[in-house]
């Protein structure tokens, strides 16, 4: 797979969720249950959807840069990122704070952080 394939597959989820978090927030906190969960502010759901529409911008960009010292910088940011995501997610998730639909964001997480180890310490190809 090339990386530009990886940044497009990454950019189609971000927006996807970020589209649901802005116009949904209240719908998409319900789907994970608690009242805890339920009891957040959308606003905080439409904030981080507002930073995946970045995060879509900056992928869908990263396509036309051939910059690979650039490509390689934003392969270690979202490594690092879904590192940290996944095991945040986890612990949120053991420790009672969502339903079982919870486990879909860890499960999203890694399978998009092991798509970025797979170019960092595999492929290692960044054109």
């Amino acid at each position: 797979m090339k990386l530009n394939t990886w940044f497009v597959v990454h950019a189609v989820v971000a927006i996807v969720f970020a589209l649901g978090m802005i116009f949904m927030p209240a719908f998409l906190l319900s789907m994970f249950g608690g009242a805890a969960i339920v009891s957040v502010s959308p606003m905080f759901v439409q904030m981080f959807g507002a930073t995946l529409v970045g995060t879509f911008v900056l992928l869908w960009l990263m396509r036309g840069v051939s910059d690979t010292s650039a490509r390689r910088a934003v392969v270690i940011a979202y490594f690092v990122y879904f590192v940290i995501a996944t095991a945040v997610s986890i612990m949120a998730q053991l420790s009672g704070v969502f339903n079982m639909m919870g486990w879909s964001t860890p499960g999203h997480l890694i399978i998009l952080g092991l798509g970025y180890a797979y170019f960092l310490f595999v492929k290692k190809d960044y054109s």
